[in-house]
Order: C-alpha cells, then structure tokens, then sequence
C-alpha cells in the first residue's frame, strides 16, 4: 500500500484555513507537503492513525481559537478537514504524543516559525 507522510505544520493549517473560509471551500486533497511514508506506527497505542489524525486537528484548532485565529473548533476543524483527509490515516510517528503535548505551548499568533519539532511528520495518509 502507498502512503504519503504529512508534515502536519500549524502555519499550514492555518494558511489552509483561512483559505477554505475566505473562499467558502477548498483545499484539494490531502497535500500538505506530501512525503514519502517512512515508519510510523498503525494503531498505536491511544488510538487509530484516523482518531490520532481527529485529535491534532482538534488540538491545532483550539490553539488557533485561543490565538483569535478561528471562530470555532467545528468550523476550524471542517475548513481543514477540506486538505487533511483523516479518513484516510494509515499510521502516526513516532513523535505523535510529544507534538500534542507542545502544541498547546505555541505562542500566539501562530505563525511561520510556531512549528514544534515533534510536529515535523506525525500522520502518514494512505493514497
């Protein structure tokens, strides 16, 4: 099975975002800077790849709403859902449960350089 790794990066998602609120959709697919799948972990403990996936999305919008950066967790999560296809997670990295623990920590506004390194590459999407 092919996989792509996605570099899941905060700027990105909210980029992403406010591109599928100012246009009222969008996205195209599930490119956020595709990779080729190396390691990773399906079904790791804590979860699936898709609940993993669910949950950082969750998390990355609710940093974004405490920035003033989204309305809401259900819009934020929708708009992003448009380019991040969870549905579609086949596993995570390893670096998973350090990138939800910092993502909290990301100082606001989230911006170019909001990255946690444990963020570079936590979910691979298979094709």
């Amino acid at each position: 099975m092919k996989t792509r790794r996605v570099v899941f990066l905060i700027p990105t998602l909210v980029t992403l975002f406010l591109a599928a609120c100012d246009s009222g959709g969008g996205g195209g697919g599930g490119t956020l800077g595709g990779l080729p799948g190396a390691g990773g972990t399906p079904g790791a403990a804590g979860g699936t790849p898709v609940q993993k996936c669910e949950a950082f999305l969750t998390a990355a919008c609710n940093k974004l709403i405490a920035c003033g950066q989204a309305p809401d967790v259900a819009t934020c999560v929708a708009g992003l859902r448009q380019s991040i296809p969870c549905e579609k997670a086949v596993a995570v990295g390893q670096t998973y449960d350090a990138c939800m623990a910092a993502v909290p920590g990301i100082s606001c506004p989230v911006g170019d350089n909001s990255l946690p390194a444990a963020c570079s590459m936590v979910v691979s999407i298979g094709q």
